[in-house]
């Protein structure tokens, strides 16, 4: 929810001055499109007779692996490392602080969308292992000087949002902001709970959408105290904003979707890692596989970090720097879908369940090779091309690491609507065997499951599909 006020005093007083007051600030980047920004972050523990301060070393790469109609696929990959590190400090490949990467869509606003049960990427109590503090989501309209708008999210306090005017950085134009959001008990202190507050100054560039600079400042207050006990500042700058195409863009985008497909196989692992340290051993293996088989990019020091994590455990050991947790929704029939993020394997396309939002949605899980896969692939087929893409989606999730069987199948059998890689979503959508069906509405609602294939099947998808299509179509993939 985004809501605006006016200043009419300041934006008069601008126009006065014959500057200009007026800018347009949502996103303006296109496919390939990668920023790099780079900097700082400090903390210091300010309570009584307590000596802690540490700094970082901050590097951020966003690459743009798809852009929509009204939004942007978007990879993002943080790395912090501690500067003049203590032994203590130090993780086991020597590397202090952390890697990560995350495939997250923003919308034409500036917003990125989480799922409901995410928290978001700010961490009020430390160094941010995901910074995507250089995407602000911004009203579709201009913006003029002194106008406000407040952002709300389900997990954390409001945000509010003033526009201060122009000002340059070097000879880059920019718009100055200032975002402030607080914890409740900022100005009510309690006894019993602390309290942190988060001020940020944000210079925009119209030109991209983007924040070319961010000054970031969390005080945190423990219970039953006055003044601030902890400080962090973080300082990014934007240092390059370059667009790939050809193979430049298909090898970071082949290394990113693969990093998002192996780390999703670990967290499928993870429950029971001492029963699948075979498993893990696998994965980090494939891991090195394709390691050596394709050349090197940005990203792959968390490749790297991806195969540390499977091995450390299948060995029972946690790491230092977990692979982050997807919060899914729990599955069932009249509840909400999990949501999921995979790739087509054949166009390695991003495909999430929010993109299917509008339409009803057909998940198909299946083992390639399998010979029931002759008796239904080519009715589901008949299924997707008899609806067509405006109203239903149709997804394959093959429940098979071997490429070689998909696309044998898939060949054989011309399936034509996507396959996906299936078994990260095993225990999110309770799959015990196949084949698997499970249709979802076109509000995002679970509206069937069906295990296995006899002649009653047939008959129960289409009568369900039925009822669970739009009524109205919607255009666009």
């Amino acid at each position: 929810m985004l809501t605006t006020l006016i200043l009419v005093g300041s934006l008069a007083a601008a126009t006065q001055s014959g500057e200009r007051s007026e800018w347009t600030l949502t996103p303006r980047l296109v496919r390939g499109q990668e920023l790099v920004y780079r900097g700082t972050a400090a903390e210091v523990n300010l309570g009584r007779g307590v000596h802690f301060s540490k700094s970082y070393r901050v590097d951020v790469r966003s690459l743009v692996l798809d852009s929509k109609a009204d939004g942007f696929e978007v990879a993002i990959q943080t790395r912090i490392a501690q500067q003049q590190p203590t032994e203590a400090d130090r993780t086991e490949d020597g590397g202090p602080g952390s890697v990560r990467l995350e495939i997250v869509e923003v919308e034409g606003t500036g917003r990125i969308v989480w799922s409901a049960a995410s928290p978001g990427w700010f961490d009020p109590t430390g160094p941010c292992t995901l910074e995507a503090g250089f995407f602000l989501q911004v009203p579709r309209v201009a913006v003029t000087i002194g106008q406000s708008w407040t952002i709300e999210h389900p997990h954390q306090p409001p945000i509010t949002i003033k526009v201060l005017g122009p000002e340059s950085l070097g000879n880059l134009s920019c718009v100055k902001l200032l975002l402030e959001q607080q914890s409740p008990e900022w100005t009510n202190p309690r006894a019993d709970k602390s309290a942190w507050r988060r001020t940020e100054t944000i210079w925009m560039t119209p030109r991209l959408g983007v924040a070319q600079r961010i000054v970031r400042t969390v005080e945190q207050r423990e219970p039953a105290h006055r003044d601030p006990t902890y400080r962090l500042t973080t300082q990014l700058d934007l240092e390059s904003s370059l667009r790939y195409e050809g193979q430049f863009l298909e090898d970071r985008r082949k290394e990113i979707l693969a990093i998002r497909q192996f780390e999703d196989g670990i967290r499928s692992l993870l429950p029971r890692a001492g029963q699948n340290s075979a498993a893990l051993k696998q994965l980090a293996s494939r891991i090195e596989q394709f390691a050596e088989k394709h050349p090197a990019t940005p990203y792959r020091e968390a490749l790297e970090r991806a195969k540390r994590f499977a091995l450390e455990a299948s060995e029972n050991r946690l790491p230092p720097v977990a692979v982050p947790a997807q919060p899914t929704s729990r599955f069932a029939i009249g509840k909400a879908a999990p949501e999921f993020l995979v790739h087509d394997l054949k166009s390695q396309e991003a495909i999430s369940l929010r993109k299917c939002q509008g339409r009803a949605v057909l998940l198909v899980f299946f083992m390639p090779g399998a010979e029931s896969c002759r008796l239904f692939l080519r009715f589901i087929q008949d299924l997707a091309d008899r609806h067509g893409d405006k109203e239903l989606v149709v997804l394959g999730f093959a429940m098979t690491d071997d490429p070689s069987k998909i696309a044998e199948t898939a060949e054989r059998m011309q399936v034509r609507f996507p396959i996906c890689p299936g078994k990260s979503l095993k225990n999110s959508y309770e799959v015990e065997a196949t084949p698997r069906f499970v249709v979802v509405d076109c509000e995002g609602v679970v509206r069937a499951a069906f295990t296995g294939w006899g002649p009653e099947i047939p008959p129960a998808l289409s009568e369900i599909l039925r009822k669970s299509l739009p009524t109205v179509r919607v255009s666009g993939p």
